[in-house]
């Protein structure tokens, strides 16, 4: 069974007091269809852009499998600025226990800086134990892996294992780099 968790960070304008609360909630199809939304995967990749009809076609496949689990973190008027995506994915060696795959983890470039990310890290963390995951993985760039200050690396993330990686049909994921 795989189960997937997106975490949301939203906010009420566009300049945020470090002090400003945030709240975690289900993510919703309105939400994945709001132009900020789509704005965090511009900013993820150079690529091509999602369209707001594809993630609205993917979020509704996702719901509709009943093996998916959508959170989201919400605050004032619901601007999203932040998102994180957790895959559990049971294995057989460990007796059906999850490992949790934390993937898109994206901050609005003008609220970095402010320990969202790490918010939204510790959410997928508490996620995933409740859910019994014996571990975490987390893909991202090697200079997130081999910067000191990256949010991963202060939350005790550590440089594992090699992940290889095989382009199917596209352009657009040759951009991604491989830690090594």
């Amino acid at each position: 069974m795989l189960l997937l968790s997106i975490l949301c960070v939203t906010c009420a304008s566009s300049s945020v007091a470090v002090d400003e609360t945030f709240n975690i909630r289900e993510l919703t199809v309105t939400d994945v269809q709001r132009p900020e939304f789509l704005e965090l995967f511009n900013e993820l990749t150079t690529t091509e852009k999602p369209s707001n009809e594809k993630i609205k076609e993917a979020f509704e496949k996702k719901q509709s499998s009943n093996l998916h689990h959508q959170l989201g973190v919400f605050t004032m008027d619901g601007s999203v600025i932040g998102t994180l995506t957790v895959f559990l994915d049971p294995k057989y060696a460990k007796n059906g226990r999850p490992a949790a795959f934390i993937e898109d983890v994206i901050v609005n470039k003008n609220y970095q800086g402010k320990g969202l990310a790490k918010r939204l890290l510790r959410e997928a963390e508490e996620f995933s134990i409740k859910h019994n995951s014996y571990k975490m993985i987390l893909s991202c760039s090697k200079s997130l892996a081999k910067n000191e200050n990256s949010p991963y690396v202060k939350l005790g993330f550590e440089k594992d294992c090699i992940t290889m990686r095989k382009n199917l049909n596209t352009e657009e994921d040759s951009e991604m780099e491989i830690l090594s």
